[in-house]
């Protein structure tokens, strides 16, 4: 609703008016072809913003998004960013390994805000997969390109610093893995359309999952 607060005035008018449209749109029709030309159009708003606001005005629009499928996309925005300065980064230091500071990017503990957001919700617990399957799928995949990149060297070592990589395991990923897996139980017992539909959700989820679970584990053994 117009009610709703951005927290940044200058792009007010822009962006929120661009929020609720496509939320409009999501509402109205929310099947993958909508989706895709959602994503198609933010992306086009997202890229006129000047890099350095980037992330803090996709912070603001999934703080304020009021729907699952929304904020999946945004995620997905998100992450086409990090990707960006990532490989931005590595051309900055090129060959020349004097220029690299061990600090962590200035954009990191925004991106691990929000993956938190998802996967651990601040009313509390997992989230529910039965109806946030596309956000924390969004949010799982954003982890594992961080999981990744942060692996890569010493440049981004310090994105996950050793205690965020023991809260990322025991208070985001292992708390989802035992919800995925009571999903699961339920689904072999019962395999009606609706159970068959929600293995479909479940199965990327899943398997995304199961590879941050890989990556954080590997990184624990070096702590």
């Amino acid at each position: 609703g117009n009610q709703r607060s951005c927290r940044f005035p200058m792009f007010h008018s822009n962006f929120c008016h661009t929020q609720e449209a496509i939320e409009r749109v999501m509402i109205a029709a929310p099947d993958t072809l909508m989706r895709k030309k959602a994503f198609s159009a933010l992306k086009r708003v997202i890229s006129v913003v000047p890099s350095t606001q980037r992330f803090d005005i996709l912070q603001a629009l999934i703080e304020n998004s009021m729907f699952p499928s929304l904020t999946a996309i945004l995620l997905d925005l998100v992450k086409n960013e990090v990707l960006r300065e990532s490989r931005r980064a590595d051309q900055v230091n090129g060959s020349d390994r004097s220029q690299d500071s061990g600090e962590s990017p200035p954009w990191a503990s925004q991106v691990l805000e929000l993956v938190e957001l998802i996967l651990r919700p601040p009313e509390g617990g997992p989230p529910c997969l039965r109806d946030h399957s596309e956000e924390v799928l969004s949010a799982l995949n954003l982890l594992r390109l961080i999981l990744i990149i942060d692996s890569r060297g010493s440049r981004s070592a310090k994105m996950l610093r050793d205690e965020k990589i023991r809260a990322v395991y025991s208070e985001w990923l292992l708390p989802l893995r035992s919800v995925v897996t009571g999903i699961q139980s339920e689904l072999e017992k019962d395999g009606g359309d609706d159970e068959n539909q929600m293995a479909c959700l479940l199965n990327p989820v899943q398997l995304v999952l199961h590879r941050c679970i890989e990556l954080v584990e590997e990184k624990m053994k070096g702590l």
